[in-house]
């Protein structure tokens, strides 16, 4: 186990030094050229798009260098990165985030396929508010109760009928991925009233 935990870290390291550091410069290098009023518009144009494409890939190695890394095993570890992937999600938006988040979370140790879930569930929740809700304000809160982390995800958007059919395969993902680790995700709405997503995980 701590050797296993020894390679995680190296190749956590080597991912966020060398790799990062590549697509970091990529980045730096197509916003100059974007930039630059003697190149062609047609140029300058595909040289923005290889900017936002090396913004993603840069957010999404970070996702990865965070689910290897062992550091972030830990409960209040996911709690914390979520709570910034939620402030950072909504920061180019018109939607306020607010976050409640229980003091005394337990060391709890967590293994990689349940935090890479809950952070899937969660990133989901988060996409369908900015998408459909047209929410002013949103939370995330968690909550230690029994045993049982207790997390929600809510908005004072304009919900939807929860008792009809999904149109999509988002919300039964989300199910399917909580019940996948043990957990359990009730999302509850009304037209006009807001949608509020529970998620339950037992830790014993």
């Amino acid at each position: 186990q701590r050797a296993l935990e020894v390679e995680r870290t190296r190749i956590a390291s080597d991912l966020h030094d060398e790799l990062g550091a590549t697509l970091t410069e990529i980045r730096f290098l197509g916003a100059i050229e974007s930039r630059d009023l003697s190149v062609p518009p047609a140029t300058r144009a595909r040289m923005m798009k290889v900017t936002e494409k090396s913004h993603e890939m840069v957010a999404s190695l970070d996702e990865i260098v965070w689910a290897i890394n062992p550091a972030n095993d830990l409960l209040p570890n996911l709690a914390n990165y979520l709570c910034h992937v939620a402030e950072e999600f909504f920061r180019p938006t018109e939607v306020r985030c607010r976050l409640d988040v229980d003091e005394t979370l337990p060391q709890v140790t967590l293994i990689p396929e349940v935090r890479h879930n809950l952070y899937l569930v969660v990133r989901e929740a988060l996409n369908n508010i900015a998408k459909h809700s047209k929410a002013t304000e949103a939370w995330l809160r968690f909550h230690w109760k029994d045993q049982t982390l207790h997390v929600m995800i809510e908005d004072n958007g304009c919900g939807f009928n929860g008792a009809a059919p999904a149109s999509g395969n988002g919300l039964e993902n989300m199910r399917r991925r909580l019940e996948k680790i043990g957990g359990r995700c009730e999302i509850i709405s009304q037209p006009k009233a807001g949608t509020v997503c529970r998620l339950w995980l037992s830790l014993k």
